[in-house]
């Protein structure tokens, strides 16, 4: 979890502990969601070199018509993103 609440952005250091933690792990992506601004995950993710998922969990898109879209959307975004 990058925001400890929904639009309060990290301090610096915070920024770097989590940069430092997951450089260590094997994390494979960092998700986040069109609602929320991505800025600070996708300078963590660039800084540690992970991938960033984008995922639509109101099923904004055109061909998304149901909940069970939404799940099908985003299994495949994660996926592509882990590949």
């Amino acid at each position: 979890i990058i925001e400890s609440h929904a639009g309060q952005t990290p301090t610096p250091q915070t920024v770097r502990n989590i940069i430092k933690q997951l450089s260590m792990m094997n994390v494979g992506i960092i998700l986040t969601h069109l609602n929320h601004s991505d800025n600070i995950a996708r300078v963590v993710g660039q800084s540690a070199g992970i991938p960033i998922c984008v995922l639509d969990p109101l099923g904004s898109e055109e061909e998304i018509n149901s909940y069970g879209d939404i799940l099908k959307f985003n299994t495949n975004k994660i996926v592509e993103a882990l590949h």
